[in-house]
């Protein structure tokens, strides 16, 4: 013997002296049948410490109690143990009995003989018996080192967390707040009601499912011993003495709850409609502020943000381009020109030189084309123009006087008239700051800059310049711009031809800005006719967005020949309305490929002029606007591409004479940021030409800055990117000057944000609460536009009207811009593929105030003592089979069907085919979809049966042929009617006596008919062998109940799912309701498929638990868990990182773990990876297991298990 097996062998023999009785139970005849008791009973009083053994009837009878408790008191027994069946349904109830005879209840053992003996061995009689007497020795050899253990009484938090707002969770939640308790109600949907508020009817009783369970919701809003969180989720679960500590996510509706009061007024005005998910996948539409339904509680509205939409993200200046067009599709110009001002400085402007970068994006191009976006800002902006003098600029009175943009322009006064009407309507009352009829009051208004507005000096008055004074009188400070030239606009008013940008509207952009309080000094330059240092003193910031203003000359010879003029000059020549006489009628050769060169090109060829252009660029690598590019060509300007210029050529009097070409390979950058052309080798030509014109871009004039400003390699101011600061105090810098050549709306969005970090530094407040912007949204995700592609046909886009090709010889403007009919037409086929456009329309209509576009996400911490989990069911997605869902619009589901019934739902409670809205009278109902699969991999479907889909058609089949088409043909394809619930039997038999045809199978193939629509059903009839074919307008699919996907709540509270996927119940009979952790509960269709009735009836089983298990806020804790020697404990971690309770933590100054015993399980996890044996469960420690083995009889000590015992440690 080894010296190992010596010192585990004298630990087993340390409880030989303990007396020790043996109680069996026959169990009626379910143990006796197969064991024979008086063998186990007689083997079991010859071993070593029985002192009593015998069987009775029923042990667990008060009879069979009374002998084990007389045995104990009169024979001086000092353990028990007890040969019964289900353990885990008696075991507390013997551990009562011991303890009431005086016993310490843990000083107990139970053995299963029915299930582990007569059950598995029922036709081995000899087996089983021996088999008893095993189990009973290995029983009473481990009883024999159990240690007498205390129950300890802790108190707890008595709130209850109820997860989940269906029936189920509404009951137990009523049920537990009449006891007094505090129940935090959480549910995930904007209400609570669940699935049972989408019925229509409930079976047996044909009762209105909502005037069941309106009164029920009602009495949960008054309730005040219930807190209700709705939109809210559980994102952590931390274990504490007191519970359980909850995390409760709370997602922003964007409407405050405790200002809204549920009028309706913002739905009514919202212009959005987006899919209604509450109705299924039926095609139906919501705004997008909304209530589900109108018994909803509570009774506040949400606005439904999926995201950023693709054109919004993809756009510099984050124009709400789906607020303003989902407002012209409504026929609302001036709210959606308000709309446009609100990040927007210079909108006219952008309507035609914007290279709409959203469009490129737009996810209606996923359909067919995307959305004319800039047409329609065009088409907005010229509105604010022809209307500019009774509407815009008595708005922008009262915007100087502080008032937002988000509350400019947001609301007709009068919703029964169009927006233009009621606003031409309006006369400004001089002194009061109110407009007659109106809703807008700036006195009323709450200010948002400080009282001492900062004075911010401008240097530069082009895109960049302009947007970051509009930005800044918009929050309350001054802005001063300093523009050089004779008129600011810097290259939008002298580089861009009045045949794309008429003056006047560019003008009436600037003239729009003075008016909110812009100073503009043109004709000013900084360093000659005011000193840079003397800006600095008189401002507070200075703002430097020149751009690039000096050309960029080519570095070839011969540039300096007569007859080579530069794009720039020539640009603002003709913007200055010259028109060079050297250059009319002339063959011209453009250089370059960048909208300037298209401007250049174009403008010459209404001189008269023949022009070609040469470019580096392939054709699709050309910086120009595409369109543009277009254009050019089809005003006959010949693009040649890949082209690089090597030499002027020029005439011995000096005058250029052509251009010495060769064609590029490549265009490599340098790291200064120049192109660096690769050429072909042997593909030299020559182009003639009377005149060339250099387009190829300009550069930064520096000269006026101070000494100290560091600039980058290129000769650009070098800032900061997030804050735009240089190198000197109180200097910023922003645009084409920071970033080099870019578009105009790139500089005007480098405005607006330097102007936000400029007026964040004078008011000392952090950026993001001062300007939340998007609030952190998402981009739109593609499964939301996936959803709302389904709801629009391929429609064309409508064509801009332009000036024709003769036409086009002098600066007239080319685009002529959408007619009132196309721009709406237009609008309304955008996706709204973001949910709320952020109109604000609804902000304007609600006069409480309620909405709140920058509410944040909420986590409340929730103490409780115990969880109730009522999360409900999710229906089976019958896609993957092949009855057609998805495929046929006229395949739908039960629920579908339900929500068609309802008079609220899509169809105002008509039977309608989804295809064609005409009326379903020939309907086939489908059984046991997704349910009652042999195998449960196959497509998703599931052994289970649902319990309820039976029911459910019949419901329907009868509402059919009773309340809807009296001459109606119904049929139901099933397997077996389950109708087992009282009154369930009738009425199947009821429904079969209305007409209703039942065929006994499933169909095989479904099939659309094309022409009309019709599916046609293929089925055998079990019950005649007969195929049928049958036309029908309308296919359901009674589909299987699912678990809801909650395995992260369930993994964070550490609760155990079966093997279909529901929450597991301790015991499916004797504790239906309990898990297996002492403080979380489960109650209807989470636990398992059910119907109301069976639901409710287990929400009042777990509410009575609960109770019973909170009683007066003290529990007692079980003391089988967790123990630590820590003799042995060589700290190594292990179970702390195993433990899924966070119950065991290693003291690293002690250097051991400890249990905290309030939240161990008693799972055994770390007794089983403790490489010592130091951690193991009490009662089950490793020398009390190694007596139990030992016990099984010599024959169990060899191979494995003896080699297990040999290593098992000394007693802890």
């Amino acid at each position: 013997m080894r010296p190992s097996d010596k010192v585990t062998r004298e630990i087993l023999s340390e409880g030989d002296g303990r007396r020790i009785g043996v109680f069996l139970c026959r169990c009626g005849d379910n143990i006796s049948r197969t064991v024979d008791l008086d063998q186990v009973r007689d083997f079991a009083s010859r071993l070593p410490g029985v002192v009593f053994s015998a069987y009775q009837q029923f042990t667990c009878s008060s009879e069979g109690q009374q002998v084990i408790q007389r045995a104990i008191r009169e024979l001086g027994l000092e353990a028990v143990v007890i040969g019964c069946c289900t353990p885990k349904q008696y075991e507390d109830m013997y551990r009562e009995c011991v303890a009431e005879a005086g016993l310490n209840p843990y000083l107990l053992e139970i053995v299963n003989l029915r299930e582990q003996c007569s059950y598995p061995h029922h036709d081995q009689p000899q087996e089983a018996t021996q088999k008893a007497k095993l189990l009973v020795k290995a029983a009473v050899e481990k009883v024999k080192l159990h240690e007498p253990l205390e129950i300890k009484r802790v108190r707890v938090s008595k709130e209850v967390a109820v997860i989940g707002g269906g029936i189920a969770g509404i009951h137990c939640s009523l049920s537990l707040a009449r006891m007094g308790y505090q129940v935090h109600l959480i549910e995930k949907e904007t209400t609570i009601g669940g699935k049972m508020a989408k019925l229509v009817k409930t079976f047996p009783t044909d009762d209105c499912a909502m005037c069941t369970l309106s009164p029920k919701m009602d009495e949960v809003s008054k309730n005040k011993n219930i807190s209700l969180y709705t939109y809210s989720e559980v994102a952590g679960v931390e274990k504490t003495r007191e519970g359980l500590r909850l995390l409760v996510k709370k997602k922003p509706r964007y409407v405050k709850e405790d200002r809204c009061t549920g009028c309706n007024k913002c739905s009514e005005v919202c212009p959005v409609r987006i899919p209604n998910r509450y109705n299924h996948g039926l095609p139906s539409t919501k705004p997008a502020i909304y209530k589900e339904f109108p018994a909803a509680v509570p009774n506040k509205y949400t606005i439904e943000r999926l995201g950023i939409p693709p054109c919004r993200q993809a756009c510099p200046l984050q124009q709400a381009a789906q607020g303003y067009i989902a407002l012209i599709a409504q026929g609302k110009f001036a709210e959606a020109l308000a709309v446009i001002r609100r990040d927007n400085a210079l909108p006219t402007v952008c309507g035609r030189v914007c290279n709409h970068l959203c469009e490129e994006k737009c996810s209606r191009g996923q359909v067919d084309e995307s959305i004319s976006i800039a047409a329609l800002k065009r088409f907005v902006t010229e509105f604010g123009y022809r209307n500019r003098d009774r509407i815009l600029f008595s708005l922008a009175k009262s915007a100087g006087a502080g008032l937002k943009m988000t509350n400019l322009m947001a609301t007709p006064p009068n919703r029964g008239e169009s927006g233009l009407e009621s606003l031409l309507k309006q006369e400004p009352d001089a002194g009061t700051g109110e407009e007659k009829g109106g809703e807008l009051k700036p006195a009323e208004r709450e200010l948002t800059w400080p009282r001492e507005p900062g004075k911010i000096a401008i240097v530069g008055g082009g895109p960049a310049g302009l947007a970051c004074a509009y930005e800044i009188v918009l929050n309350g400070h001054q802005a001063t711009v300093f523009e050089a030239q004779e008129e600011p606009g810097g290259m939008l008013r002298w580089g861009i031809p009045s045949f794309r940008l008429p003056l006047e509207y560019l003008r009436y952009d600037i003239s729009f800005l003075e008016s909110l309080g812009v100073v503009i000094r043109s004709g000013c330059r900084i360093g000659k006719d005011i000193a840079f240092v003397d800006l600095l003193n008189s401002f507070d910031a200075v703002f430097l967005a020149t751009g690039l203003s000096r050309k960029v000359e080519l570095q070839i010879p011969g540039v300096d020949l007569e007859g080579v003029y530069y794009g720039s000059d020539l640009l603002l020549r003709s913007r200055s309305g010259d028109k060079p006489p050297l250059l009319q009628n002339k063959r011209v050769v453009v250089v370059g490929g960048g909208n300037a060169a298209i401007d250049a090109a174009r403008t010459l060829i209404r001189l008269g002029c023949r022009v070609e252009m040469i470019c580096l660029e392939r054709r699709e690598e050309m910086p120009a606007i595409k369109e543009e590019i277009s254009e050019a060509e089809a005003e006959g300007v010949i693009i040649r591409n890949s082209i690089s210029p090597q030499r002027m050529r020029g005439d011995s009097s000096g005058k250029v004479i052509g251009v010495e070409c060769v064609e590029v390979e490549r265009i490599d950058q340098l790291p200064d940021g120049r192109l660096s052309p690769v050429v072909r080798p042997g593909t030299e030509f020559k182009l003639e030409a009377d005149c060339v014109v250099i387009a190829i871009g300009n550069r930064s004039d520096t000269s006026f800055l101070p000494p100290g400003l560091e600039l980058t390699e290129r000769g650009l101011i070098k800032v900061d990117d997030s804050s735009f600061r240089t190198s000197l105090p109180k200097v910023y810098a922003g645009g084409d000057l920071v970033s080099g050549p870019s578009s105009v709306v790139q500089a005007m969005a480098s405005g607006k944000m330097a102007a936000r970090r400029i007026i964040c530094d004078l008011e000392g407040v952090n950026p993001e609460d001062r300007f939340p912007g998007l609030g952190g949204l998402p981009i739109v995700p593609e499964e939301a536009i996936r959803r709302n592609r389904g709801y629009f046909e391929p429609r064309p886009r409508p064509r801009m009207p332009k000036l024709p090709l003769e036409k086009r010889r002098s600066f007239e403007e080319v685009e002529l811009g959408l007619s009132e009919e196309d721009a709406i037409t237009e609008a309304k086929r955008c996706l709204n593929c973001g949910g709320c456009s952020d109109c604000r329309e609804c902000e304007g209509a609600c006069e409480a105030g309620a909405i709140d576009y920058y509410q944040k996400e909420e986590l409340i911490p929730v103490t409780v003592g115990a969880v109730i989990l009522a999360t409900g069911y999710e229906e089976f997605d019958p896609t993957p089979l092949h009855y057609g869902y998805g495929k046929y619009k006229n395949v739908v589901t039960q629920l579908q069907m339900a929500r068609m019934m309802d008079p609220l739902g899509p169809t105002e409670g008509k039977i309608l085919r989804p295809s064609d809205g005409k009326e379903a009278k020939r309907i086939l109902m489908v059984q046991c979809v997704g349910s009652r699969s042999g195998d449960q991999n196959k497509n998703g479907a599931h052994p289970y049966c649902s319990r309820v889909c039976c029911m459910t058609a019949l419901k329907h089949a009868s509402l059919i042929k009773k309340y809807f088409y009296d001459d109606a043909q119904v049929y139901i394809c099933y397997i077996d009617i389950r109708a087992f619930a009282k009154g369930c039997e009738e009425y199947y038999e009821q429904v079969k006596k209305m007409g209703v045809k039942f065929i006994r199978g499933l169909p095989g193939e479904i099939e659309e008919d094309r022409p009309s629509g019709d599916l046609i059903v293929r089925v055998e009839d079990g019950s005649t062998s007969l195929l049928l074919e049958i036309p029908v307008d309308l296919v359901v699919l009674s589909c299987a109940s699912e678990p809801a996907p909650v395995e992260d709540l369930l993994k964070m509270l550490g609760v155990a799912r079966d093997e279909s996927g529901f929450v597991k119940e301790f015991h499916p009979k004797i504790r239906p309701a309990d898990t297996s952790l002492r403080n979380i509960f489960v109650c209807g269709a989470a636990q398992g498929p059910k119907d109301i009735s069976d639901s409710i009836a287990q929400a009042g089983l777990a509410a009575t638990a609960v109770a019973s298990y909170l009683g007066d806020g003290y529990i007692l804790l079980n003391p089988l868990i967790a123990q630590v020697d820590r003799i042995l404990c060589r700290a190594c971690g292990r179970c702390e990182e195993a433990c899924d309770f966070k119950a065991i933590r290693v003291n690293r100054v002690n250097m051991y773990a400890e249990v905290e015993e309030y939240l161990c399980e008693g799972c055994g996890k770390c007794g089983v990876i403790c490489p010592t044996g130091a951690a193991a469960v009490r009662s089950f420690k490793a020398h009390q297991l190694a007596a139990a083995i030992q016990g099984l009889g010599e024959e169990a000590l060899e191979g494995p298990v003896k080699d297990l015992l040999v290593e098992l440690p000394g007693r802890s």
